[in-house]
Formats: structure tokens, C-alpha cells, sequence
């Protein structure tokens, strides 16, 4: 039962600490214009892919 909400978490998670490793690897020396697109784009698609989730955990829990 707690494993949903623990998934749910780790899907928000994921993408701050992508974009945030995008962020951060652009920062270091030169501008990582490749680094910070990856991590942002891969940010993108982890929010894209861990919302329908998300929301069906909420619809979950609701019902219940």
C-alpha cells in the first residue's frame, strides 16, 4: 500500500534531480550547453512519463 505513495515521490524526485544535475554540470567550467540539455530533456520526459501515475495513484486513493 505504501509502496505507491514511496513510487509516486520517487517520480517527482527524479526530474528536479535531473534538471538539477543539468544545472550543476553546466555551471562547473565552460558552459555544458550538452550536459545541461540531457538533464533537462530527461527532466521533461520523467515528468511526462511519472504524471499519468501519479494520478492514478490519487484516483486510488481517493476511492478508497
Amino acid at each position: 500500500m505504501y509502496w505507491r505513495y514511496f513510487l509516486g515521490y520517487l517520480l517527482l524526485m527524479f526530474p528536479l534531480a535531473l534538471i538539477g544535475v543539468g544545472i550543476w554540470t553546466s555551471m562547473i567550467g565552460e558552459f555544458n550547453l550538452a550536459a545541461f540539455l540531457k538533464g533537462l530533456i530527461g527532466g521533461l520526459l520523467a515528468v511526462g512519463m511519472g504524471l499519468p501515475l501519479i494520478r492514478k495513484a490519487k484516483i486510488i486513493r481517493v476511492s478508497r
